[in-house]
């Protein structure tokens, strides 16, 4: 979901996220860059794109009943 736009980090390893925490406090550049490519993500994500991939996931389950007990994931 975040895609390239976010600091990752084990969320079972304390000591990684503390790691991680301190790198975006502290890293300027890292900031930017991350401040820049969480708005780009911003286009992925639109009511109407939703409402499209909602409509189609319907579509898919409506005309094929197999896919009920096999959803696919939504694309945001």
């Amino acid at each position: 979901m975040c895609g390239d736009a976010v600091l990752y980090c084990d969320p079972n390893d304390p000591a990684d996220i503390a790691d991680r925490l301190h790198q975006l406090a502290t890293d300027e550049d890292l900031q930017r860059k991350l401040q820049i490519r969480g708005l780009e993500r911003i286009e992925f994500f639109s009511w109407d794109r939703s409402a499209e991939s909602y409509l189609d996931l319907i579509e898919k389950v409506a005309h094929d009943p197999k896919q009920k007990n096999n959803t696919p994931k939504l694309n945001n």
